[in-house]
């Protein structure tokens, strides 16, 4: 099955645009959080005697097999970061939701991934106004659209309809969405992307 992706204009007022430029801040600083656990469990995995072991290993299949161990003990796994994130995002209580913090923790895994395994290993930490695209899991919780409107922690935002029809068939077929936010001749703009189910656009 084939995913494609549909992008919404999002009428926002002012209040609303406050409200998600909290949440885009937000969720920076839990993107944040994620790469410094990351880290920090990569830097102690680091000083263990097996991963001192494990570099004098020659490279093959068993050492493959020791390094993807050798992760799991050290909770160097993407589960084990969504364990992490949704217990400690529980000061956003209300703002940000468990599906939504989990989908941020799996971008920060995916930016850390292929260089666990390596001996040097650097983050990239975000700066205000650089986190700019913001998703959920799934369309049944956390960022969600319904009826012509996102919904998410209390907002409700209208899309631009541009196609009634359309509006309607997609309705049924949001596998995921989210928000991303632009600046467009100097003015913030706020879209909504739906990920859909099947080729239906």
């Amino acid at each position: 099955m084939i995913s494609r992706i549909k992008i919404v204009r999002l009428l926002t007022k002012k209040s609303d645009e406050d409200l998600l430029d909290g949440r885009f801040e937000i969720g920076r600083k839990i993107y944040n959080l994620c790469l410094l656990e990351i880290k920090r469990r990569y830097d102690s995995m680091r000083k263990s005697p097996e991963y001192a072991a494990l570099l004098e290993m020659p490279r093959g299949k068993k050492r493959s097999a020791a390094v993807k161990k050798l992760l799991k003990a050290s909770d160097l796994e993407e589960y084990a970061i969504y364990r992490y994130i949704v217990m400690a995002s529980d000061s956003y209580e209300g703002l940000m939701d468990p599906c939504t913090a989990q989908k941020i923790a799996s971008f920060a895994w995916n930016a850390c991934e292929r260089a666990l395994a390596r001996r040097s290993f650097s983050i990239k930490l975000l700066y205000e106004n650089e986190f700019n695209a913001i998703e959920s899991m799934s369309n049944d919780s956390g960022i969600m659209y319904s009826d012509g409107f996102i919904l998410w922690n209390g907002l409700k935002i209208a899309c631009l309809h541009e196609n009634q029809w359309q509006d309607d068939a997609v309705e049924f077929n949001v596998e995921y969405c989210g928000m991303q936010r632009n600046v467009i001749s100097g003015k913030r703009v706020y879209h909504a992307f739906l990920v859909l189910k099947d080729s239906m656009a």
